[in-house]
C-alpha cells in the first residue's frame, strides 16, 4: 500500500516539475524575443545616428556652420554626442 502512495507522490512531483519547467521555458522565450527586438532597435538607432552625422557633414560641406563661433559650438556638440554614443556601444567612429 505504501508503495502505491510513493508512486502517486512521485507522479505528482514529476507533474509539478514539468509544469514549472514549461512555464519557465515560455518566460525565457518571451524575454529572448524582447531582447532580440531591443537589439535590432539599437542597431537601427545607431545606423540612423551615422546617417545623421553624414548628413550634417554633407549640409556643412563648406564648413560654414562648423567654423561659425555661435553655431559651431552646437555643431561640435552634436558631433561629439554622436561620437560618444558610438564609443559607448562599441561602434566604430567614422571620423573624417
Amino acid at each position: 500500500m505504501s508503495e502505491i502512495y510513493f508512486y502517486i507522490i512521485l507522479a505528482l512531483i514529476c507533474s509539478i516539475c514539468g509544469f514549472i519547467i514549461v512555464n519557465l521555458l515560455r518566460k525565457l522565450e518571451a524575454v529572448d524575443d524582447e531582447l532580440e527586438s531591443l537589439s535590432s532597435n539599437y542597431l537601427v538607432l545607431f545606423s540612423r545616428l551615422r546617417q545623421l552625422k553624414d548628413e550634417i557633414y554633407e549640409i556643412d560641406s563648406k564648413q560654414i556652420f562648423e567654423k561659425d563661433d555661435e553655431v559651431g559650438v552646437i555643431f561640435d556638440g552634436i558631433k561629439e554626442a554622436i561620437d560618444q554614443a558610438n564609443r559607448a556601444y562599441g561602434l566604430e567612429s567614422d571620423e573624417e
